[in-house]
């Protein structure tokens, strides 16, 4: 049986970003894709890309370089070949000063599984296959009285629009989906990211998406 690769791919949650800190990492085995590698066990191997501040389409003045559309192709060719991609992304487009909507990251979101389509990462794209995608819309945004919470005023009731939008966008390109709002709650020390006991119940439910929807080796 040969080995399985999954991609993990996403922002800061994706990376493990500790809440309320400036910047600390949860260690491998307390962020979801950690926790996801010791689920599916030796026979799979679990690659993160996660980066602090990426966002789905645009270019953030503010954070440079954080892209998902522009670096998404280097990204696969990296790790080719994948058998199933976990794209978690949104959260930083609704940051006050990009003025961006739910809506608007769907129609990236949908250009990025398009990029994905033609990128030939699969086990077997000589045949026209891909690997399976399964499309996350991020957890909600919480209210905090930190300052960090103050980049993303407005964000609140933006964020809770990801999931019928996502999911449009999933059903139409045959993705799973997975409402991130519904399964985990967001730390309220800082309003974006997720604490170590949301990072293994994210991990828990996209291992059962995972065992159900990768081919067998």
């Amino acid at each position: 049986m040969s080995m399985k690769h999954v991609l993990c791919f996403g922002d800061s949650n994706t990376w493990g970003y500790v809440p309320g800190t400036e910047g600390e990492r949860f260690f491998f085995a307390d962020r979801y894709p950690g926790i996801l590698q010791g689920l599916l066990g030796v026979g799979v191997r679990v690659h993160e890309a996660g980066l602090n501040g990426r966002m789905t389409g645009w270019d953030d003045p503010l954070s440079p370089d954080r892209n998902a559309l522009s670096q998404i192709a280097f990204v696969l060719e990296t790790h080719r070949p994948l058998d199933a991609i976990v794209i978690m992304l949104g959260t930083n487009d609704l940051k006050r000063h990009m003025n961006l909507e739910a809506a608007d990251c769907a129609l990236a979101l949908e250009t990025l599984i398009e990029r994905i389509d033609a990128a030939g990462c699969g086990r077997n794209s000589r045949n026209g296959s891909r690997p399976s995608i399964l499309v996350i819309a991020p957890p909600w945004v919480v209210e905090t009285p930190t300052p960090f919470g103050s980049k993303f005023d407005g964000a609140i009731p933006k964020s809770r629009d990801f999931a019928a939008a996502y999911a449009d966008v999933a059903k139409r390109h045959g993705c799973e989906f997975l409402d991130a709002g519904t399964l985990v709650e967001t730390s309220t020390r800082d309003g974006v990211h997720l604490d170590k006991p949301a990072h293994r119940r994210l991990a828990e439910v996209v291992w059962g998406v995972l065992v159900r929807t990768m081919e067998p080796g």
